[in-house]
């Protein structure tokens, strides 16, 4: 800047050059920052937990719709096993109808049962490809892109029961439901809401600042940041929240009720995951019994044809009876697929239930 003498005659330039710095430190005495850093800790490890959680579920929705693709394809293959051996009946009738040996009710039934079990295909043709696409959404490709070969019939997963020790189920560690990402997640809610009710308690108490302003002040640029150019100043200050002391202490108690409202939803998630675990483990325990009798009631079911058709053949008896067999052994065979295919379902919802992370080691 210029600055005019008294000697109006004479005038002088003076330069100056400044640089400041201002610095603002709050001491945390009460943990406020301390208390900020934690709720942001537990809302990163809320998310992953409720990530792990979807992604539990959607591990779980994609085994049931495996195993539903692989049940209507084991379905559709005794269908057309069996079909193939009515149509064989079929033309054994019609050949003994056109040669006078058998009644026309006799034809009539024999091609009953054929179309009945025709009438199965497409349904269980439909589902198949229903599952295969909600795999395909499951997977996020589209169903000619699924990276397993699920259009092979071969893969009998659920032709047999399942071998499984319904006793481990039995063994489970006590803290097994504390291990359900879920729970993890409503846990670090319930830490995030401690941490944001200690800040507001921190709120109420006098805040402790330091304020600094380093500024360099010098006619030369050059000697600009020497020791002899610096100037500071500093000044404690004392916040006291006196004007919205009422509106601090009301958020207090508003934090601790949010508090409250996560602990009622805390117990209820504990609660309902304890009774997904038992409803699983006896749901398993009842399917193994079921199957015990499904495959029981096959085998009496293949002997009671067997010894009809013998029947039939020497003519003791009508076709009715026979026509009859037929379809309750296709009917035995469908129900055991669907009971083997419920046991690994149950076993599935047993591992859901537990969080997906269960070790039977």
């Amino acid at each position: 800047f210029s600055k005019t003498n008294n000697d109006k005659n004479r005038v002088s330039n003076i330069n100056n050059f400044k640089v400041g710095f201002d610095f603002s430190w709050e001491i945390d005495i009460w943990g406020k920052s301390e208390n900020i850093t934690e709720q942001y800790l537990q809302i990163l490890k809320s998310s992953q937990y409720s990530l792990l959680n979807i992604k539990t579920v959607l591990t779980a929705e994609l085994i049931l719709n495996y195993l539903e693709l692989r049940t209507a394809q084991e379905k559709l293959r005794i269908t057309n096993k069996n079909l193939k051996i009515q149509d064989d009946i079929l033309k054994s009738i019609k050949d003994k109808y056109l040669s006078g040996a058998e009644t026309l009710l006799a034809l009539n039934q024999a091609e009953f049962v054929v179309e009945k079990t025709k009438q199965l295909i497409p349904e269980y043709n439909l589902e198949i490809e229903n599952y295969k696409n909600a795999i395909a959404v499951l997977l996020g490709v589209l169903p000619q892109n699924l990276p397993i070969n699920i259009n092979n019939s071969n893969n009998k997963i659920i032709a047999k029961p399942f071998k499984y020790s319904v006793q481990k189920l039995y063994e489970l560690p006590l803290n097994i439901i504390h291990s359900r990402p879920d729970i993890l997640s409503i846990e670090a809610n319930i830490r995030k809401q401690n941490a944001i009710i200690n800040q507001a308690i921190a709120e109420l108490y006098p805040s402790i600042n330091l304020d600094m302003a380093l500024n360099f002040v010098n006619s030369s640029g050059r000697n600009l940041f020497n020791s002899n150019s610096q100037v500071y100043s500093y000044s404690p200050t004392i916040g006291v929240p006196i004007w919205n002391w009422n509106q601090l202490k009301n958020n207090v108690e508003l934090q601790k009720s949010v508090k409250e409202e996560y602990l009622l939803n805390y117990n209820e998630a504990l609660l309902t995951a304890l009774l997904d675990l038992k409803n699983a483990i006896t749901s398993v325990e009842q399917a193994y019994k079921t199957n015990s009798h499904t495959l029981k009631a096959l085998e009496k079911m293949k002997n009671i044809l067997t010894l009809t058709k013998n029947k039939f053949d020497a003519g003791l008896i009508e076709f009715t009876d026979l026509a009859q067999a037929e379809q309750d052994l296709l009917d035995a065979q469908l129900n055991a697929v669907e009971s083997n295919a419920t046991i690994i379902k149950n076993i599935t919802a047993f591992y859901k239930a537990t969080g997906g992370g269960y070790n039977m080691k």
